[in-house]
């Protein structure tokens, strides 16, 4: 079960130095593939969330300063998948991107409603105004939510949803 932070809608909107400000980073060498600079460098990230204790790393890069920002998003998109609000919003943009710095926040808020209507799909298409195959073609475009949506249904009873 997902747990409720009156603060999270916040911490999605706030700026990578204002997000990292609430986040212990450590820095490491990484390992794995990347020549002989690999082992040389502490350029992998890896940032804890003093709020949650949620962690996000990042080692893609040779580039720290990389690294630490694709922790931090990693780190948002960690916070929109496990932490559901206890507000209620509307959601009003179904077309956004990825890459869209909100993305986070509209993929919490489309957790928030499938949360409140205990995962069930078709009612919360319904109140969404979007029909099933709208809101589950929509659910499919990111793997991590269609997990995070599997494992909610599970825990609850319901059957696992298949993509097409």
């Amino acid at each position: 079960m997902s747990k409720i932070y009156p603060d999270r809608d916040k911490w999605l909107k706030m700026t990578d130095e204002e997000l990292s400000a609430l986040c212990k980073m450590q820095t490491y060498k990484s390992s794995g593939p990347g020549g002989q600079k690999v082992n040389k460098t502490s350029s992998a990230v890896r940032l804890v969330h003093n709020p949650t204790g949620m962690e996000a790393t990042s080692s893609e890069s040779r580039s720290q300063h990389e690294n630490r920002h694709r922790a931090l998003k990693k780190m948002r998109m960690k916070i929109a998948l496990e932490i559901r609000s206890d507000g209620k919003k509307g959601i009003d943009n179904f077309e956004i991107s990825v890459s869209n710095p909100e993305y986070p926040l509209f993929v919490a808020g489309l957790l928030d409603s499938l949360d409140s209507f205990g995962f069930q799909i078709r009612d919360c298409a319904q109140s969404l105004g979007l029909s099933t195959g709208q809101l589950v073609r929509l659910l499919e475009k990111n793997t991590e939510i269609w997990r995070k949506i599997n494992s909610e249904r599970k825990t609850r009873g319901l059957k696992t949803l298949i993509k097409d």
